[in-house]
């Protein structure tokens, strides 16, 4: 069963995060890079996932997250003022990335968010060896096969 806490509060999948996954992988190079493109310590370059306490340092103060759980809410597809302006928003800037969060958000309201975890699962996973990709992710950390994350 895959873990609910990859369940971002928006919409996006915790699992394919390349903060997520770098010190997983044990990525010395991308967690440098995230870690200056971030402007954050490299030990700050972890994350657990948006249903964690243990949460990347610039998404504490995720609004997303705040709301939700001010009205208990596991994420945002679950309110009843889905998509709300601010939400929007991300969804808006999140379009120039594929639009990823919001089509997310959209499938948990229609199947569930255990039958999109499963999806989401299997989705960031290499086809060859079934090792877990990120979303810029050209090739698997594993077998070292070329991988289409996402596809």
């Amino acid at each position: 069963m895959p873990d609910r806490a990859l369940v971002g509060r928006c919409g996006m999948y915790c699992g394919s995060c390349p903060i997520y996954r770098a010190p997983r992988d044990k990525d010395e190079k991308k967690i440098f890079d995230i870690s200056f493109r971030t402007r954050c310590t490299i030990d700050m370059i972890k994350c657990d996932g948006c249903g964690t306490a243990d949460r990347f340092a610039l998404s504490k103060s995720c609004i997303f997250r705040r709301c939700s759980r001010g009205r208990g809410l596991e994420h945002c597809s679950l309110c009843n003022e889905f998509p709300c302006d601010t939400l929007l928003g991300l969804y808006e800037d999140d379009m120039r990335s594929g639009g990823e969060a919001r089509a997310n958000a959209e499938h948990i309201r229609e199947v569930g968010v255990d039958k999109w975890m499963e999806e989401a699962d299997a989705r960031w996973r290499c086809k060859q060896c079934g090792a877990q990709i990120a979303l810029d992710m050209k090739t698997c950390p594993a077998c070292k096969a070329g991988v289409r994350p996402g596809k």
